[in-house]
């Protein structure tokens, strides 16, 4: 009776980013997840062991979390059982008990790095498993999860990442049809591009300059970037073409003392709010990997040419503001996801592009106390 409970209350609060019915996304997560009938699967204690967790830090349960802690361990040692056989390594059960036991990492902060040792893993096991077999059900469902995760994985390490390859951006989608895939899909094709950039920009930076060809290193790199800019904002123009009444400014959230998220005032007179959790996310990796691609040209020297903020759009367009300005709106989605997508994933969404936009933000503004 606990397992079903903390089970139905992970699905409900942590899974659903994809609550609309008609996404191609959308039933197969609820289905795996409270499948509980097998105390031998991984994914049974998996799900148990961040269900658990979940529940004892929302509900200041701390016997649960011990409790969690236990099928964290029963979980590591099944998924090391069935690592060392390459007919279960490659199976959507793996799949899912790593990413569940990442996220684990992540709510525990039990080791800094250990849910970057597990996207290391996944981004491992879905290079074996090649892009076919993500063409439908659980695999298919899981997809947008896996990938986002690993790229980040990738981008933390600088490093090239294989699912840059054209292969993992058509294949999985091979029988629905290209014109199938999301917004977010498309976006995440850019996302997966981003840590090549970045190896790159390393293998620049790094050039002996005694030995010739560094100019040539650097114009490449910087050719690319730009094509992948093009790539990114030829994707937000998209977007407000779709979406074009998807956000508007209000004023910030004001949280009682008895509310459940206790956050010091906001410094902004007004916060970017959304008609969905879907546009949300969309927009605030896309300002993400703007900052990262923006980064990376002045790195090599190049200053991009943006217009200033004065009588431009709110949320920002594609050469619009400096980096510091994209950085701030970034901080500005904060409120719609902790308040819209409280019961849920969130928080979770904002780690990535709030970690991005610290790190952008200018340091003696006022308003860098948000990051």
């Amino acid at each position: 009776m606990e397992n079903d409970i903390v089970a139905t209350h992970l699905v409900n609060r942590l899974f659903n980013w994809n609550e609309d019915p008609t996404s191609p996304y959308a039933p197969a997560w609820t289905s795996i997840l409270l499948r509980q009938d097998n105390e031998a699967e991984l994914s049974t204690a998996s799900v148990r062991a961040l269900g658990a967790v979940y529940f004892a830090k929302v509900h200041k349960q701390y016997q649960l979390m011990r409790k969690g802690a236990l099928f964290y361990v029963h979980a590591l040692r099944t998924l090391q059982t069935q690592l060392q056989r390459q007919d279960q390594a490659v199976g959507d059960d793996v799949l899912l008990a790593i990413i569940c036991l990442s996220i684990y990492e992540l709510i525990t902060l039990t080791q800094p790095r250990g849910w970057l040792f597990h996207y290391q893993g996944l981004a491992r096991l879905m290079a074996l498993r090649g892009p076919y077999r993500h063409q439908s059900g659980i695999a298919f469902a899981m997809l947008p999860t896996l990938r986002s995760c690993v790229a980040i994985g990738y981008i933390v390490e600088r490093k090239r990442c294989f699912l840059e390859d054209p292969a993992w951006k058509t294949t999985p989608w091979a029988e629905r049809g290209l014109d199938s895939k999301t917004p977010t899909d498309l976006l995440h094709d850019i996302l997966c591009d981003i840590p090549g950039k970045l190896q790159d920009q390393s293998d620049a930076i790094l050039w002996d300059p005694n030995i010739p060809g560094k100019e040539d290193v650097t114009s490449r790199f910087i050719s690319r970037v730009f094509s992948t800019f093009e790539a990114l904002y030829s994707w937000r123009w998209s977007w407000e073409s779709f979406f074009p009444y998807s956000t508007f400014t209000t004023k910030p959230i004001e949280y009682s003392s008895s509310d459940p998220i206790s956050l010091p005032p906001s410094p902004f007179e007004s916060v970017i709010w959304f008609s969905g959790p879907d546009r949300a996310t969309e927009l605030i990796v896309y300002n993400a990997l703007r900052l990262i691609l923006t980064r990376a040209l002045q790195v090599a020297g190049v200053q991009l040419d943006n217009v200033q903020l004065e009588g431009v759009s709110d949320p920002l367009l594609p050469m619009q503001g400096s980096r510091n300005d994209v950085a701030i709106g970034i901080c500005r989605m904060v409120d719609f996801h902790l308040e819209s997508l409280r019961r849920s994933s969130g928080t979770f969404m904002l780690i990535f592009p709030l970690k991005v936009a610290y790190l952008h933000l200018d340091q003696a503004s006022t308003e860098t106390s948000v990051g």
